[in-house]
């Protein structure tokens, strides 16, 4: 009976956090789950391949195949309560010339919480967030491209929320002479306030702006180079974040990249690879930082047919 009072109180003190501080609030919502676009400092633009539903349409809507899975797995270690876990799951399906229908599922497991007082450790508690995502994308001419995102929310953090969001998304990709360049737009986590029950403590959702930008250069046969910047600020606790990324692929097999991310409380750096084989990819990545806590490794699969 006194470790589920003490949930509660740890509920509504994290409830309240969550409005004054929007890092505590539903965090997988604003984590980019793509690991390609993740060791690029998270310059979410994209020219061929990577998860679609939530970075770019273009890819999935431009490329002569017509199917895409993609799965990734973030880890996240702790020096002192275990380690967090971020999978996503994303599909998409081109249909006919200009349509695509995209779904996805995410899902965050935070590092348990212990729950104490001044008789020592109660229990643990084990927060986790997930999502449930359908997409529709069109091309209105070969150079532009629009997307929707619909999701439903669920978050535990000793009480339990559920709710809906939505986000838009319109990106720009042309190319000149040996030149390709991109630039892509959203507005993500539009929505009402989730309630946590019982406290019926609200929490807001994390909206977000993000712009990318991104330039590919054939420097010779089988070598490229990306350059690319990305932007995003979340309305709610007016932070900002400014990432700059560099990428090396040789004969469109071999990837690797490199990027740099500076935050409003937090600057970190991230490198990764990536090798292509048939429609079959496989990525890595890995942000480090320089706040305990806050590293990541991150593994990404994927399918184009």
């Amino acid at each position: 009976m006194k470790l589920r009072y003490f949930a509660t109180g740890i509920v509504v003190f994290l409830s309240f956090s969550a409005q004054a501080q929007q890092s505590a609030s539903l965090p997988f919502l604003f984590t980019n789950p793509d690991v390609c676009t993740s060791a690029l400092g998270d310059v979410t633009v994209m020219q061929d391949k990577g998860m679609s539903l939530y970075t770019d349409a273009y890819g999935l809507l431009s490329r002569d195949g017509k199917i895409e899975a993609r799965y990734s797995l973030g880890i996240q270690p702790t020096k002192d309560f275990g380690a967090g876990y971020f999978n996503t799951l994303a599909l998409g399906y081109r249909i006919a010339d200009r349509h695509a229908l995209m779904a996805g599922f995410r899902s965050m497991q935070a590092p348990k919480v212990p729950i104490v007082n001044q008789n020592g450790t109660l229990g643990t508690l084990y927060p986790n967030d997930y999502s449930i995502d359908l997409g529709y994308a069109y091309l209105f001419m070969p150079q532009l491209s629009a997307m929707v995102r619909m999701s439903y929310l669920n978050s535990y953090v000793g009480a339990y929320a559920a709710g809906f969001s939505g986000s838009i998304a319109l990106s720009w990709h042309d190319s000149y002479q040996n030149l390709k360049y991109a630039v892509a737009g959203s507005v993500n986590n539009i929505g009402p306030k989730m309630n946590y029950k019982p406290t019926s403590e609200g929490v807001q959702l994390p909206t977000d702006f993000r712009l990318s930008a991104k330039v590919d250069l054939d420097l010779a046969e089988d070598h490229n180079l990306s350059v690319g910047a990305g932007y995003s600020r979340i309305f709610m606790s007016q932070t900002n974040s400014l990432g700059i990324g560099v990428g090396y692929d040789w004969k469109k097999a071999l990837h690797l990249r490199t990027g740099f991310v500076l935050a409003s409380q937090n600057n970190y750096w991230t490198v990764g690879a990536g090798y292509d084989y048939k429609c079959v990819s496989l990525d890595l990545a890995y942000r480090h930082s320089g706040i305990q806590n806050l590293s990541w490794i991150g593994l990404g699969l994927g399918l184009n047919l």
